[in-house]
């Protein structure tokens, strides 16, 4: 597997919706804010999606979004792989009680990412690892897939797999790193994964600090794990942070 660290142009604050896959917006919850009805958050949900244009559930009569005057300007809130993102829109009200977004071109995300993350492409084994106890299973007996990384950061990473996994799935995986001091082999859980046109699954992984373990793990589970899997810690990460964010300008990934 070929191992380099690919690049592409510094990000910046503010970037075009286009460069979004807006289908996965699809069944995903959604929240509207506009003049008409300041300080007023109004819930609604993504039914489907052609290019910019979304169509929304109006809610029915109890939903403020049913009450919202047709033809205006407001502000769509969302996440999407994992960072809330703000988006302009133009509200349309069609006919069948049909409500419409128009999203402009300007996407702001809400916060900063509080890990760097850079383009990173090196090769990685995973192996689903089950938190229930009654599937109890010993490191022994897992089964375990080659891929490779997207992207890396100290808090987490983007990995392609050839099939979808449930958010907060745990995975316990071993990267080929060399640029960095990594534990060989840690726990993860998913955050989030989306199907490309092409088929893999782009899958965001978080990492699980020894901090953090007991509320992800029962104790029962962990015991069928190495103390190994559990070194890095809060410290750990916060560490290979600023080692990261040291690199060249040019790696980052949105």
């Amino acid at each position: 597997m070929e191992q380099d660290i690919t690049t592409k142009a510094e990000p910046i604050p503010v970037f075009e919706a286009f460069k979004l896959e807006l289908a996965e917006l699809v069944g995903r919850d959604i929240k509207l804010f506009s003049e008409q009805m300041p300080g007023k958050e109004l819930r609604s949900k993504v039914l489907a999606v052609q290019d910019q244009l979304l169509q929304i559930f109006s809610g029915g009569p109890s939903n403020l979004v049913d009450n919202l005057v047709n033809n205006q300007n407001v502000v769509m809130r969302c996440v999407y792989r994992g960072e809330e993102l703000s988006i302009p829109a133009r509200f349309k009200r069609l006919g069948g009680g049909r409500c419409h977004l128009y999203l402009e071109e300007k996407v702001t995300p809400l916060r900063q990412r509080r890990f760097r993350r850079v383009i990173l492409v090196r090769p990685v084994r995973l192996a689903a690892f089950p938190m229930n106890q009654n599937a109890r299973q010993g490191i022994g007996h897992l089964r375990w897939f080659n891929t490779d990384t997207i992207n890396f950061s100290s808090g987490g990473a983007l990995v392609r797999l050839v099939a979808g996994l449930e958010r907060s799935s745990c995975l316990l995986m071993s990267f080929d790193l060399q640029e960095v001091k990594f534990p060989p082999m840690i726990l993860a859980q998913v955050c989030y994964a989306h199907q490309t046109d092409a088929g893999p699954f782009h899958t965001g992984v978080e990492f699980v600090i020894r901090e953090m373990s007991t509320n992800v793990l029962s104790q029962p589970r962990r015991r069928d794990l190495p103390g190994a899997v559990f070194d890095y810690t809060l410290a750990d990460r916060e560490k290979l942070n600023r080692v990261i964010s040291e690199w060249p300008e040019g790696m980052e990934s949105f």
